[in-house]
């Protein structure tokens, strides 16, 4: 190969690694606006009601969580969500989340707030919280703070707690739930307004 073939092939060479290099660039540059257009904003934050920063939040957003099979078993969405690194919290507000528990029964779960933590099952719901089936209300679960644990499928909390099912309503002093066994125990100060069954 003679002195001008090589230099025509290296010409070739170096304009094709410059193709390729604008190619990425013009890639990354798309993902950078396609990563905005979902409202990600990866600057601190500082929220003045706790002087705390945050090191991402994302706005009216739905995150899904798959088993191991790949079938979704936690689906989370709400108004607003916070990572805060100093501690790996999550806060998110007006959370709704839907649980799919071992008989692949869907629970319904609303708070006006909910914290977790990174690569953590526990959240903690606090302010009108309030549990139920979407389709099928036999019952509906309302306090004001309740514990629950996605791994093992439970709830709990010392609140006061209200019980609404067909027959009336029920009101107690803290409650434990097994959500996969749908059995729920009111720990004390039980009451209730029942209608008479009729057949």
């Amino acid at each position: 190969m003679n002195d001008t073939a090589k230099l025509q092939k290296t010409t070739r060479l170096r304009w094709l690694m410059r193709l390729i290099l604008v190619c990425i660039a013009v890639f990354s540059v798309s993902l950078f606006f396609k990563a905005s257009d979902e409202k990600i904003i990866t600057t601190p934050i500082s929220l003045s009601q706790t002087g705390r920063m945050s090191d991402y939040v994302m706005s009216d957003f739905t995150v899904t969580t798959m088993d191991e099979t790949g079938k979704p078993y936690r689906i989370l969405s709400g108004s607003h969500m916070a990572h805060y690194p100093d501690d790996d919290s999550i806060e998110v507000t007006s959370q709704i989340s839907h649980f799919v528990d071992e008989e692949g029964q869907t629970w319904l779960i609303l708070s006006d707030k909910g914290t977790t933590y990174e690569d953590s099952d526990e959240v903690q719901l606090a302010g009108n919280v309030m549990i139920t089936r979407p389709g099928n209300k036999e019952i509906e679960l309302y306090t004001d703070s309740l514990h629950i644990d996605l791994a093992a499928g439970t709830a709990d909390t010392d609140q006061a707690v209200k019980m609404v099912s067909p027959t009336g309503v029920t009101f107690g002093t803290g409650l434990d739930a097994d959500l996969n066994k749908s059995i729920v125990k009111l720990h004390s100060k039980v009451r209730g307004n029942y209608e008479p069954f009729i057949h």
